[in-house]
């Protein structure tokens, strides 16, 4: 957020720079920690949203049923943070969106779905494979990066599976 931030203007107001350092001492926080095995989403995602302010609005959807299995899946809610994390990073850094909305569904008993459609640039296709592209290969069942010129949205669909398939919980 703070690159994105700092490359927008070529004269920063205070304000900017002061936001510039919010964002650099959150950065400097986190990779100070050791990362959190338990994560709050509901206060992770809130965190999300208020790093990326000013820069793109965020917005969540989460269903009903994606909730309840969340609530009862410390690694899913882990997982879902970081492919959030991932999706508004890449979406802000390479596709200069402004809003972004993720959408979390559990559309089957082993699956969460989550889609985070932005109005960013539509991807080239020429896409070489990064550290976020091996993440979701290790998180994922099965992810996507497509462009919907209908909706003029860029959309990354991630399929995340549940704890319960293997513990027959679900």
């Amino acid at each position: 957020a703070a690159i994105t931030r700092l490359s927008s203007a070529e004269l920063l107001e205070q304000y900017q720079i002061d936001l510039v350092r919010q964002d650099l001492s959150r950065a400097a926080d986190a990779l100070s920690k050791t990362p959190a095995t338990e994560v709050d989403l509901p206060f992770a995602l809130n965190n999300l949203a208020t790093t990326w302010k000013g820069i793109c609005e965020i917005k969540f959807e989460i269903s009903e049923r994606a909730n309840r299995s969340l609530q009862r899946d410390a690694n899913a809610r882990m997982c879902v943070n970081e492919i959030c994390k991932e999706a508004v990073s890449n979406a802000v850094r390479h596709g200069e969106a402004k809003n972004i909305t993720i959408a979390i569904d559990r559309s089957a008993d082993e699956l969460l779905i989550i889609d985070a459609a932005n109005d960013g640039r539509a991807t080239t296709g020429n896409l070489k494979p990064g550290v976020g592209s091996r993440m979701l290969d290790d998180l994922t069942v099965e992810w996507s990066l497509t462009n919907n010129r209908a909706m003029g949205r860029t959309v990354l669909q991630a399929k995340l599976p549940l704890a319960g398939i293997s513990v027959g919980t679900l």
